[in-house]
């Protein structure tokens, strides 16, 4: 410690050397740190030291609580700053004693030799070596000395030397050794003096005491109370500071009930270079206040210099930005580590994991917040959903493209009469935003007249909307935007249309059609259909197709096991809106029973079970992979998936046909919610690559033309 040195200003260059011996792999713990502190005080502390090595356990002390008490210390010793200057400066004074290599070592009057040359007075018989060889001997002594009663005696001291003028400085040395050798016994208790019963550190304090006691901010934050003199920048500062330290300072409270247990070496920042005085700072503390600054203000401090940057750029507190995002975590980690590459995905990262690049998620984030707001159109079986990218939900329903229009009107005007309808519905320019369209499932075989129906279709959807000059197009598959709403990228959907159930094994984002897309005539609109045969029967009025799809979404659940449930009593009732309450009964189950049972409803079909397990014999046969578990995640789609109870009965249901080896690690994923094909373009239009990776525009899609009429 450097004389005149502050102690929050040794501590702190003591805690910065720390840190980075830590960096550089020396293993320096607390205790090491407080040995070096204690040994390398200065003489003014020694009564200090010596109180503080007999009344604490070093081990168990912190680096907090020995600062906080040599700070009191220090204070205590600033009070009586200028009667001991006074009485130092006039002790130097005398010891100077002249002129030359070294001046008399000892006061005295009247002309004299002393025993290094120089000009003063007083003949000095104790000089200079002598006087080093006393203060070594003095600190080889120091172990078993005591603190001394109180700061008095040394200046009366000097005051005696000063009135007396004596010659005699060895007679003040046995003094000295005389005092040093008269130490208490080893048997007496110790017991800490009446000046560390403070609040400070709580040491001494009875335990109501120490609960009760203030926590006051550290000194680097104390700098701050008065907030003179600081600028418009320091005092936000000083404000997030105050509102950070008050926080911590009160999770500290409820946690425990002394200051000891704060562990400082778990909290210390551990960065290759400064930061500036932000290098004393705990981590945890550090990194709250990044949280409240917020993404823009951190990403602003990325250009500060390499250290900040360094910081700043940590992936969990990315992760944290992102969690308090407007969508669910699970997803953008999902689109973030599988979908950024693009259409067809790309299969390397699975083969070889190790090899896959690290994620930035500070980018990410950035990249995130400059997609452009997307438009997105679910043209489903029976009725289409279309709405903004950046909302949870679809914002309108409309008829599909496949029915706009009648039956002999081109298709290139259905889709151009349907796209203006959407586009005048939301009020958006055409040319300001990309479009992701998903595809109905049709056209499902694998036949050359099938695969030319599907690229005719295709082709026709981007001619309409590039002609309307909409910049840039994403059209995908339903079944495949399912898959990855249920954050995958393999598997098997099967998605309950309006008018038919398609199976459809897909494999890293493609449709394996050579496999085979399996089909059962049965959909949303049979069950409304086989629902309202049930309540004629019994005499159930209803005024519209409308009040029994209510009906069917709210009362309507797939029994686990069809006979048993016929003997309960499964009644129940629903208030529709100017028509009344509904009763039902086994018409609850007995509407979702047909897709396990066709045959109920009159219907010759094979059922959704048998069909799901016959594309899972076609996966296993057709070896696409070394890893045959790809097509044993079943995603569900579709409203009508959406009834209770029907993935645990197709679960149960499968495992009665397969054999143990195929069933073994099927998964069922149930929709979680009714549009999942529009949450599943959703998670794409809000990927960091869109629509860079994703979409085809209008200059790509010329070209693209142009080549295929060259071949």
């Amino acid at each position: 410690m450097k004389a005149g040195e502050s102690v929050n200003d040794y501590f702190g260059r003591t805690l910065i050397i720390a840190n980075k011996m830590r960096i550089h792999g020396e293993r320096m713990e607390d205790v090491v740190i407080i040995e070096k502190i204690l040994r390398s005080m200065t003489s003014k502390y020694d009564y200090v030291v010596c109180s503080i090595e007999e009344s604490n356990d070093l081990d168990a002390l912190s680096i907090d609580e020995l600062q906080s008490s040599l700070l009191v210390h220090e204070q205590r010793i600033s009070r009586h700053a200028v009667v001991d200057e006074q009485a130092l400066q006039v002790t130097y004074g005398a010891q100077q004693g002249g002129r030359g290599t070294y001046g008399a070592q000892q006061e005295g009057r009247g002309g004299g030799r002393s025993t290094y040359r120089g000009r003063g007075r007083g003949r000095g018989r104790f000089g200079h070596k002598q006087a080093i060889l006393a203060d070594l001997e003095w600190e080889k002594d120091e172990e078993t000395s005591t603190e001394e009663e109180s700061n008095g005696e040394e200046s009366e001291v000097d005051r005696n030397m000063e009135e007396n003028g004596s010659n005699d400085s060895e007679s003040l040395i046995e003094e000295d050794a005389s005092d040093v050798n008269n130490s208490p016994p080893e048997g007496r208790p110790r017991r800490p003096p009446t000046w560390m019963r403070d609040y400070e550190t709580g040491q001494g304090l009875s335990d109501e005491e120490g609960v009760n006691r203030p926590r006051r901010p550290p000194a680097w934050m104390r700098d701050y109370e008065t907030g003179q003199g600081l600028s418009d920048e320091e005092g936000k500062m000083t404000m997030l500071l105050r509102k950070v330290w008050e926080s911590v300072s009160s999770r500290s409270s409820s946690n425990s009930n002394s200051y000891s247990s704060y562990n400082r070496r778990e909290q210390m920042m551990h960065v290759q270079s400064s930061t500036g005085a932000f290098d004393r700072l705990p981590l945890d503390i550090f990194m709250l206040i990044l949280k409240l600054l917020g993404p823009k203000e951190v990403a602003k401090l990325s250009v500060v210099c390499k250290s900040w940057k360094l910081i700043v750029s940590d992936n969990p507190l990315w992760i944290f930005f992102l969690q308090n995002h407007r969508e669910s975590w699970d997803s953008i980690f999902f689109a973030e580590t599988h979908l950024r590459s693009g259409f067809p995905l790309l299969c390397d990262c699975r083969a070889f994991p190790n090899q896959k690049p690290p994620l930035s998620f500070m980018h990410i984030y950035g990249q995130r917040e400059q997609v452009p707001g997307s438009v997105i159109i679910d043209g489903g079986s029976g009725y289409c959903k279309y709405g903004w990218s950046k909302c949870a939900s679809p914002s309108g329903r409309a008829t599909t493209f496949l029915e706009f229009g009648n039956i002999e009107t081109p298709m290139s005007s259905k889709l151009r009469n349907f796209f203006v309808t959407i586009y005048s519905r939301m009020q958006v320019k055409k040319s300001a935003h990309p479009i992701v369209v998903s595809i109905p499932i049709c056209h499902y075989e694998d036949t050359e007249s099938a695969k030319a129906a599907r690229r005719q279709l295709k082709e026709a959807i981007y001619t309409t909307l590039f002609n309307m000059n909409v910049p840039a197009v994403c059209a995908i598959n339903q079944a495949t935007l399912a898959l990855y709403a249920a954050r995958q990228t393999s598997g098997i959907v099967v998605n309950i249309g309006f008018h038919q159930t398609s199976v459809v094994p897909i494999l890293h984002g493609k449709i394996m059609r050579k496999v085979g897309v399996e089909v059962v005539g049965m959909g949303a609109l049979k069950l409304t259909g086989f629902l309202r045969d049930l309540m004629q029967q019994k005499n159930i009025k209803f005024e519209s197709l409308y009040t029994l799809h209510l009906l069917k979404e709210n009362l309507c659940y797939v029994a686990l096991d069809y006979e048993s449930e016929l003997s309960k009593d499964t009644q129940a009732s629903f208030e529709v809106e100017a028509e009344g309450c509904f009763n039902l009964s086994e018409e609850r189950f007995q509407t979702g029973e047909i897709l396990f049972q066709p045959r109920i409803a009159g219907v010759r079909a094979m059922g959704l079970q048998q069909a799901v397990a016959l594309c899972m014999d076609h996966c296993q046969a057709a070896e696409l992979t070394g890893d045959d578990g790809w097509y044993k995640t079943v995603v569900l789609a579709g409203g009508t998936a959406c009834l209770p109870g029907l993935a645990e009965r197709l679960e149960k249901e499968l495992q009665g046909i397969l054999s143990p080896s195929v069933f073994s690690g099927i998964r069922i994923i149930p929709p979680h919610e009714e549009e999942s094909a529009w949450s599943g373009a959703k998670l794409v239009s809000n990927l960091s690559t869109f629509p860079d990776s994703w979409c085809i525009t209008k200059k790509q899609f010329r070209h693209k033309s142009r080549r295929s009429l060259i071949w």
